[in-house]
């Protein structure tokens, strides 16, 4: 069978169907698992959602190339394609190992935010030229194939398995190797006097329950691991497929990776829009300082001048708006909760 010809890959709807619900019950089970650890909370734990869709539509693309004259004649169309999705990986990598990591590197960095972002800036510069110097090097070998024939095995097989390899590497080695040392290795605590030492030698269960509940490791290895459901799988599938023989490919594994993929990429879609927003705040927060991006003068500073009576009377109702508003909110994420855990 050929290996270019997509209108030959076919899949029982059955099975199609068994592996959509298999993949919303699994990823239906993480988001509960990461809400009943109140990731919510925990806004430094969003960095894995920066390039997982960057990622997903990239192997979507290049699955995409096995559509026959859509990108195998084209030598700038495989450079494009790899370059990204090589890109995405390491950067993902990096995101990774800053996320599971992260208590463990505060403790061991200066206090100075600036040269904490100076030294964030100058990785995320080395994570982009090697993955521009993999691309690079990619594309070279896929130029230098010669004849149609060979750029297509160069192209689809050997090429796609090194990018295979290195997203499983991406996905699964760097965060089990981070969650490993986060819990071997944990950022020292502060002292404590005698009548803390005391008041916590025996904390009763609920404290317990409660403090490991709110584990900032297990947080962070749940969050690191909830979505890799289709990710081992996948890559299993299209490896054993992809060295079944050369130019030639089994078209049922191969298309049950193909949907094991676009499974992957729909079914996780809800924890992006669950943590979109706590991923922006902490974006923020690992680029800039804690007051904000730099300004180029200092703020000046007015002296403070005697307040009316009406004015400290409108401040003082707008405070009181303010706490109503905050109660209200309080209320309904308890009662989200509630649900939740229902």
């Amino acid at each position: 069978m050929d290996v270019f010809s997509y209108q030959s890959v076919r899949l029982d709807a059955a099975l199609v169907v068994l592996l959509i619900i298999f993949g919303v019950v699994a990823n239906t089970a993480a988001i509960g698992a990461i809400l009943r650890t109140k990731l919510r909370r925990y806004a430094q734990s969003q960095y894995l959602l920066a390039l997982l869709p960057v990622r997903q539509i990239m192997l979507v693309i290049l699955m995409y190339s096995f559509i026959p004259n859509l990108w195998h004649n084209s030598y700038m169309g495989c450079l494009i394609v790899e370059m990204v999705s090589s890109f995405s990986s390491f950067a993902q990598a990096w995101l990774l190992v800053v996320m599971c990591a992260e208590p463990v590197v505060q403790s061991y960095l200066p206090q100075s935010t600036k040269l904490a972002r100076r030294r964030s800036q100058l990785f995320i510069f080395c994570v982009i030229t090697i993955a521009i110097v993999f691309a690079l090097f990619s594309g070279m070998k896929t130029t230098a194939a010669g004849s149609e024939s060979e750029l297509k095995r160069m192209c689809y097989w050997k090429e796609w398995r090194l990018v295979s390899i290195s997203h499983a590497i991406a996905c699964l080695a760097l965060p089990l190797v981070a969650a490993l040392v986060l819990s071997t290795r944990r950022p020292p605590e502060p002292p404590s006097t005698n009548d803390e030492q005391e008041s916590t030698q025996q904390p009763s269960s609920a404290e317990r329950r409660k403090r490991r509940q709110t584990q900032p490791e297990r947080i962070r290895f749940v969050a690191a691991f909830s979505h890799f459901f289709f990710v081992l799988p996948f890559y299993t599938l299209f490896g054993f497929a992809a060295a079944t023989a050369d130019g030639q490919v089994s078209g049922f594994f191969h298309t049950l990776a193909f949907y094991l993929l676009y499974i992957d990429l729909a079914s996780t879609l809800p924890l992006y829009c669950l943590c979109w927003p706590q991923f922006r705040k902490s974006l923020n927060a690992c680029w800039w300082s804690e007051d904000g991006p730099p300004r180029s003068h200092p703020p000046k500073v007015r002296p403070r001048k005697a307040r009316s009576t009406r004015k400290s009377n409108r401040q003082r109702r707008k405070i009181h708006r303010k706490d109503q508003s905050s109660e209200h909110a309080e209320r309904t994420s308890e009662f989200i909760t509630d649900i939740v855990s229902l």
